[in-house]
C-alpha cells in the first residue's frame, strides 16, 4: 500500500519512520539512518509499505 510519511526521527544509527495508514492510524517502522539517507526519505513523501506479521494477537 502506498502511504504518506508523516514523521522521521533519527539518532546516531537508527531511524523511526511513521507512515499514515487510515484516519487516526499510523505504522511506525525502525530502519537504519543510512537507509533513510540512501533512499532520500523525507516527511511528506509517499512510500510503499509491505506488512509481514509472524503473530496475531
Amino acid at each position: 500500500m502506498k502511504r504518506k510519511i508523516t514523521e522521521i526521527k533519527t539518532d546516531e544509527f537508527i531511524a523511526s519512520v511513521k507512515i499514515h495508514v487510515e484516519e487516526l492510524s499510523e505504522i511506525t517502522t525502525l530502519i537504519t539512518k543510512k537507509s533513510v539517507e540512501e533512499l532520500g526519505l523525507k516527511k511528506g513523501d509517499y512510500s510503499l509499505a509491505i506488512i509481514k506479521s509472524t503473530e496475531l494477537l
